[in-house]
């Protein structure tokens, strides 16, 4: 791939890696306003996925030409770290939201609702009732 377009990618990922620490630092200010403390999550999680897209995308054969500029984004600067996918189910759970409240409509035994709390749901926690993470 031409130099000119790895820098292009390249200034991308540093812009979104600036966004992703901006909206870290917002997290970890112990925001008291739940809505805003949600809004910063959901950005960080959306610039850390926009990393991850141009530099582990999901191809699915090898004439994709997001493989090709992964590979020569990686070429060009062989020390950036691979992120296991199996960490991507955060970003999931967020850009298929729709999914996960089809499934609890459909699913759910109990039809509890809780959205916006930080805590554990596990059986034994102080949250009674809610069902497992499919």
């Amino acid at each position: 791939m031409d130099e000119l377009f790895i820098k292009i990618y390249v200034a991308q990922i540093r812009d979104q890696i600036i966004e992703a620490e901006k909206a870290y630092k917002l997290i970890s200010s112990n925001l008291q306003n739940h809505d805003e403390l949600f809004s910063a999550i959901h950005h960080f999680i959306v610039h850390i996925s926009n990393i991850f897209k141009l530099l582990q995308p999901n191809c699915k054969d090898d004439n994709d030409f997001r493989k090709f500029r992964m590979i020569s984004i990686h070429n060009k600067y062989p020390k950036i770290p691979k992120i296991d996918p199996k960490d991507l189910h955060i970003r999931n759970d967020f850009e298929h939201f729709d999914e996960r409240i089809d499934h609890w409509v459909i699913n759910s035994k109990n039809h509890n609702y809780m959205d916006k709390s930080v805590g554990n749901i596990s059986p034994g926690s102080a949250i009674k009732g809610m069902d497992p993470k499919r």
